[in-house]
């Protein structure tokens, strides 16, 4: 578990032969947490060994939420107790998502309608699927000439849309299937040959937190494309920021060089799409945010829309004369059938709306905490594998005090390499210097003592040494 952490919400799995559980704490303290589903398991799936001495009974497996009632870093060991009482569901089918932050509505053509209750914000058109010819290799994007984008917004009329309403929860569905030119040759043409995208958006809301989980399931058949789901901000930009490796990264949104880099004889075209590595974010007296678990591409299109990318279909590894790069390719012109990426797919991002300025939004903590769940295990008596015991006897319940200095981001916590010190590594992803308690220990990258900085400046890393 991260330190100082916001949400404190938790989802877990518990098998077990009984109808209902009870679930108590380290301290033997009954704790609250509710069903949100429930299926029935086959014995053998379990162990075989069950089954092969007569024992068909399936199990119960249950998906349960709870909040987690632990402030430091560590880990408490709940201890499962059986009942007879079987235990409901408890989820109800809903219209709306209604939250402490937003309202949510869902649109027929499969997009979401977002009202920040706090600044009044509408957001519309949440979740819209950007479908392009992409005549380009695996190095860049190239656009098809005379090719017009495709938006599922244009084209669902009935999406199937979903939405259960737990008690600390929401989830929403919705799928929908797109019939887009099967290939590169296909694009310009009327009456072109079809093939289906499958789009499934699986929308996770927690009733305290800003941050929106979603999980893109695609069942792609459509080559030579580029796919992207857009994400309004309301805010006319002049840059975006993005996070790199221990900071951030302002880019202007317009190139000044796309007007001259011709004139100028560039090899190739300065392009507005970039990478980053876990958040993207346009801000201005609100802050609009993406988090990604899966792809690392944006561009800002129509001076307010995030464009995440997706996934891009591509066959070749090095293409020559691009739109964007005229002449050589960028690499060995070798075939990549791989890279048309067709079949399932699954990628995970967020979206976190605030009602704040950049500065005060902590975006890269907030990204961090999205990338670092509560992670849960459900050790059962029945194994399909069978292992030694281990020789390692640890308490029920640990908490460690993290120091992690104010504003300062989590990069890792480890136990240093001579096994004798646990460490924590952060980095300033702020604007702003962060002062440094004197009386934590630093160490340099090596693991070397050094003697303490004072304040940790923007993008600057530092090493400290906790008291275990």
């Amino acid at each position: 578990m991260l330190p100082n952490r916001k949400s404190h919400y938790a989802q877990a799995t518990v098998i077990t032969k009984a109808d209902g559980f009870q679930i108590h704490d380290a301290k033997d303290q009954p704790i609250s947490f509710h069903v949100i589903e429930r299926q029935k398991i086959d014995a053998g799936l379990i162990d075989r060994q069950i089954v092969a001495h007569g024992d068909y009974e399936p199990f119960n497996q249950f998906m349960i939420e709870l909040d987690w009632d632990q402030e430091k870093y560590g880990y408490e060991t709940f201890t499962i107790v059986p009942t007879t009482q079987a235990l409901a569901v408890e989820a109800r089918s809903t219209k709306t998502i209604d939250t402490d932050a937003y309202h949510i509505t869902f649109n027929d053509n499969g997009t979401m309608t977002i009202l920040d209750k706090a600044s009044q914000q509408t957001y519309e058109r949440v979740l819209n699927v950007e479908n392009q010819a992409d005549d380009g290799d695996e190095y860049d994007f190239s656009p098809l000439r005379g090719d017009v984008p495709i938006y599922s917004a244009d084209l669902v009329k009935h999406a199937d849309i979903k939405i259960s309403e737990r008690p600390l929860s929401y989830q929403a569905t919705i799928e929908y299937t797109l019939r887009l030119p099967r290939d590169l040759n296909s694009r310009l043409a009327p009456d072109s040959d079809r093939a289906e995208m499958a789009v499934a958006f699986i929308v996770t809301v927690d009733k305290t937190s800003r941050t929106l989980k979603i999980v893109a399931n695609i069942n792609n058949h459509v080559k030579d494309q580029r796919t992207r789901v857009l994400v309004p901000t309301n805010i006319l930009a002049t840059e975006s920021i993005a996070d790199n490796q221990y900071g951030m990264i302002k880019r202007p949104i317009h190139d000044p060089m796309l007007k001259v880099w011709q004139q100028d004889q560039w090899d190739e075209r300065p392009d507005e799409i970039f990478p980053f590595l876990t958040n993207v974010s346009l801000s201005d007296q609100q802050t609009v945010s993406i988090f990604t678990n899966s792809s690392r591409e944006y561009e800002i299109v129509d001076d307010s829309i995030i464009a995440l990318t997706m996934f891009r279909s591509v066959d070749w590894l090095g293409k020559s004369n691009l739109v964007r790069r005229p002449g050589r390719p960028s690499g060995i012109h070798a075939a990549t059938p791989d890279g048309e990426m067709q079949g399932r797919l699954t990628l995970e991002f967020g979206i976190r709306i605030v009602p704040r300025s950049l500065a005060d939004a902590d975006v890269a903590n907030m990204a961090k905490e999205y990338l670092s769940p509560i992670v849960t295990y459900n050790q059962i008596s029945f194994e399909a594998m069978h292992l030694n015991s281990t020789k390692t006897s640890l308490p029920q319940q640990r908490e460690l005090s993290v120091p992690l200095p104010s504003s300062a981001t989590v990069s890792t916590i480890k136990v240093s390499e001579d096994d004798t010190r646990v460490l924590l590594r952060c980095f300033n992803a702020t604007e702003q210097e962060i002062p440094l308690s004197q009386s934590v220990d630093q160490v340099n990258l090596a693991e070397q003592d050094v003697n303490n900085q004072k304040v940790l400046k923007p993008n600057q890393v530092v090493t400290l040494v906790l008291e275990v």
